[in-house]
C-alpha cells in the first residue's frame, strides 16, 4: 500500500477545565491507591515496540468515579465535540488514567 504523508497536525481542540478540580483531585488519589499496570505505548498487538514509550495505567472501575466522569464530560467535552462535528457521543470507551515516566522510557 502506499504510504501517505501528512505535512500538518491531526486536528484536535482544546476544552479548559473539563474536568472540576475536586474530581482531578480524586482521580490522583484512586490512580495512587488502583491496582497499577505498566506496558509500552506502540504494541500491535503481536509485536512489542522496543523503543516505545512506556505508561503505567490504573482501569477506572468505581461507579460512583465513573459516573462523575460521564457527568462532567457529557457537560464539557462531549457538548463540543457535538458543537464541532454534530457527533453526538453515545458511547464510549473505558477510562483509565495513564502516566508516563522519564525515568522509565516515558
Amino acid at each position: 500500500p502506499e504510504t501517505i504523508r501528512l505535512d500538518r497536525p491531526a486536528p484536535g481542540f482544546l476544552v479548559p477545565n473539563a474536568l472540576p478540580q475536586e474530581l482531578c483531585d480524586r482521580l490522583i488519589q484512586y490512580f495512587e491507591n488502583g491496582k497499577q499496570y505498566k506496558g509500552p505505548i506502540g504494541a500491535d498487538g503481536n509485536h512489542t515496540v522496543s523503543n516505545a514509550k512506556r505508561r503505567t495505567d490504573v482501569d477506572v472501575n468505581d461507579r460512583d468515579l465513573l459516573h462523575a466522569l460521564d457527568d462532567a464530560l457529557s457537560k464539557t467535552v462531549f457538548t463540543e465535540i457535538r458543537k464541532i462535528s454534530g457527533f453526538q457521543v453515545t458511547h464510549r470507551e473505558r477510562y483509565k488514567i495513564g502516566r508516563y515516566d522519564a525515568s522509565d522510557k516515558g
